[in-house]
């Protein structure tokens, strides 16, 4: 599949959906860590000689599986961060995306590489729909993966239109003793979604949430 350019995206919701479906829809390894790139150097995340090395090391065509991104670039995170900044890069339609977290509000609850690396068979969430935030995080360290933090996540929907699908929960961040979601809110003037990053309880079960998941990061 050729990319097309979305707003902010480099896969198209229908084209994405696609490929969740059909895997040999995915756009050949190559182009895909060349649109990854570019997405990124573009939005001025990241300069192209930090990206390069890794695109390099997935430059080849690996099968792929039904429901899963092969791998997701992620650049260097800011320090201090701009979440606000950082939501401006995912798109809903024309919605822009925001936050009202300042830069300390969001601490890690694991320690990601330094620098620039991939995250690996990226798993968007949409099979775990119909089940509370506890049994997802629990099926996912059952399979021996691991959550992603605010900044990968961000970066994640950002490149890929997930929020069209499914609002997204995060496990390997908090605000304060808070989960962190992903999720679409209404403004109720224009009637128009906006995606938003914001704490709120996502315990329950809720068909609109997923856990995104991986299965390693590299270099670890």
């Amino acid at each position: 599949m050729a990319i097309t350019t979305h707003p902010g995206q480099i896969l198209t919701p229908l084209q994405y959906e696609q490929c969740m479906l059909d895997p040999s829809a995915l756009p050949r390894t190559a182009e895909l860590a060349d649109a990854e790139v570019e997405f990124l150097v573009s939005n001025g995340m990241a300069k192209e000689s930090a990206l390069r090395p890794l695109a390099a090391i997935v430059s080849h065509d690996s099968a792929p599986i039904r429901g899963h991104i092969p791998f997701l670039l992620i650049p260097p995170r800011p320090t201090p961060i701009n979440w606000n900044r950082a939501m401006n890069m995912v798109r809903l339609g024309n919605q822009i995306g925001h936050s009202h977290f300042l830069a300390n509000d969001v601490r890690d609850l694991t320690t990601p590489p330094a620098g620039a690396y991939l995250l690996c068979d990226v798993e968007d969430g949409r099979s775990q729909l119909e089940e509370g935030y506890d049994d997802q995080l629990q099926e996912i360290r059952d399979r021996h993966r691991f959550g992603l933090t605010a900044f990968e996540a961000v970066i994640l929907v950002a490149m890929f239109p997930v929020l069209s699908h499914h609002d997204v929960r995060i496990t390997e961040s908090a605000h304060f003793d808070r989960l962190i979601p992903l999720y679409h809110l209404r403004n109720f003037s224009t009637r128009e979604v906006v995606p938003v990053m914001y704490d709120h309880y996502t315990g329950f079960r809720d068909a609109r949430f997923g856990t995104p998941s991986i299965s390693g990061r590299h270099p670890p």
